[in-house]
């Protein structure tokens, strides 16, 4: 008799659970406005262009957002524990609504709410167990509303910012630091530049400044030894890359220390934009960036305003 008393509060409690307070949650959501969420990819410097991008699109439209890096395999954790967002009229976090996360939301719920996923290219996404390759095309015929492709948003300012205690310490590390030098980035893992290209243009460049502290961020192991061998100069350098296997391509996906990866790169960018001059290297999206955040001191993610 106990027994059975026991087992009917139990389902009384269970029911109760599944009538009230799941359904009080899904209305909940139901009621909230749309939400687009981001999810992080690529490296650093595509990752805060394409955030910049998004935040936007998200304030054109009124939409809340979601920046979800924490399963970014080349990122470390929490976006907004190295960034903060200047203030906005939207809602930006990174917690998902109701707690759902990346691989959990069901895809009904996506289409009542107008939920948007956002990435650079195409990737796929599992919801219910049913993986969607989000593209174009394919994301209609699975009504996932999809914003795929951020280079048709327009945006001039920059809304992300370092936190300050990044910028204290960035101030640490770099304070004997006069930026009377020529910075140089050199990108040679994944995308190839020609060594004996960019040697002539930081010689010619060290010719015509009179300048011979050359600053080199570079994700190549090996480049160091060979600018400090060849140029005409003295080269200095801040981040030490590792070297890689034959199987790995580039440094911000193969190294496991993702803090120290990020932290070496936003520690070359702040570097590099302090030089007096600076020479990029082709094909890479960080370079531009420094070429932007140079043109535009008070738009980049070191300043306060």
């Amino acid at each position: 008799m106990i027994v059975t008393i026991a087992l009917l509060i139990l389902v009384t409690i269970f029911l109760f659970y599944v009538l009230h307070v799941q359904n009080h949650s899904a209305e909940k959501f139901e009621s909230s406005p749309n939400v687009v969420i981001f999810k992080g990819a690529g490296g650093l410097a595509h990752m805060l262009s394409d955030v910049n991008q998004v935040i936007h699109s998200c304030l054109k439209n009124k939409k809340e957002l979601v920046i979800d890096t924490k399963t970014h395999n080349a990122f470390d954790g929490d976006f907004f524990n190295y960034f903060y967002i200047v203030p906005c009229d939207i809602n930006i976090s990174s917690t998902y609504p109701l707690q759902w996360t990346w691989k959990n939301i069901p895809s009904e719920q996506i289409e009542k709410n107008g939920i948007h996923w956002v990435r650079r290219g195409t990737y796929e996404m599992q919801i219910n167990e049913k993986k969607y390759k989000l593209d174009t095309q394919i994301s209609r015929k699975s009504k996932v509303n999809v914003v795929s492709h951020l280079n048709d948003v327009t945006c001039e300012k920059n809304y992300v910012r370092l936190n300050g205690k990044l910028i204290y310490r960035l101030n640490a590390d770099t304070g004997e630091f006069s930026g009377n030098a020529i910075g140089v980035h050199y990108r040679n893992t994944d995308y190839k530049n020609d060594y004996d290209e960019m040697l002539n243009t930081v010689n010619k460049k060290i010719d015509e400044t009179g300048i011979h502290r050359v600053y080199l961020a570079t994700d190549d192991y090996y480049a160091y030894d060979k600018f400090n061998r060849d140029i005409n100069g003295v080269v200095m350098r801040k981040t030490f890359p590792k070297m890689l296997q034959k199987h790995e391509k580039n440094i911000h996906y193969s190294n496991k220390d993702k803090s120290k990866v990020v932290y070496d790169c936003l520690l070359d960018v702040y570097c590099l934009t302090k030089c007096k001059h600076f020479i990029p290297s082709k094909k890479s999206e960080l370079s531009q960036l420094i070429i932007r955040y140079r043109e535009d001191p008070d738009n980049s993610i070191f300043s306060f305003k």
